[in-house]
């Protein structure tokens, strides 16, 4: 009897939800698909202005602006991601600019390099402006003037929008690494 009731129970309960894959978008903010990407600038940690310019003489296949926070959640996903596997994306061609929402560099240099990543050349998006660019504002269920983040953006070395991505599921790298080719 006990047996057959759990085989009921079993049976009647909801499927484990599968792990949602990356989420592709075709714009955010003033960046859309295939179009000349919108003019960003921020500041590095020591205080060099980083712009658009100085991401694109990069060299490199794609340039991958990844949009994150301290604060959010979500966002360790794919910075985790990121963290092991850059060597990887370096050879595929994908440069990688991590860019700091709103925090600064004495708050978000410590925490990087916990997770690996304090080598990977960052943006301080100090007052949004760059990320309002990019990534632009959540919809009704983010609230007036909430960033939609996780946001990664990527350009091709003439600055074109290759490739823009939202919620990083466990296809993020290979997405990013199918990037780079032509």
């Amino acid at each position: 009897m006990i047996l057959a009731w759990l085989t009921v129970w079993a049976l009647a309960a909801p499927a484990a939800p599968a792990v949602a894959p990356t989420e592709r978008l075709n714009a955010a903010g003033r960046a859309v698909v295939g179009e000349a990407a919108p003019w960003f600038a921020g500041w590095t940690p020591d205080g060099r202005v980083l712009n658009r310019t100085k991401v694109l003489s990069r060299p490199g296949k794609a340039h991958a602006l990844v949009l994150f926070a301290t604060w959010c959640k979500p966002c360790e996903v794919g910075l985790k991601a990121l963290a092991g596997h850059r060597a990887e994306l370096a050879k595929a061609g994908v440069t990688v600019t991590l860019v700091a929402v709103g925090e600064a560099p004495e708050v978000v240099q410590p925490w990087l390099a916990a997770r690996a990543l304090g080598e990977v050349p960052l943006l301080i998006d100090k007052f949004g402006a760059a990320s309002q660019a990019l990534a632009g504002q959540a919809g009704a269920e983010g609230g007036a003037g909430t960033l939609a983040l996780p946001r990664t953006v990527v350009l091709a070395p003439d600055g074109t929008v290759k490739a823009i991505f939202g919620r990083e599921g466990p296809d993020y790298i290979e997405a990013l690494r199918a990037t780079a080719r032509p």
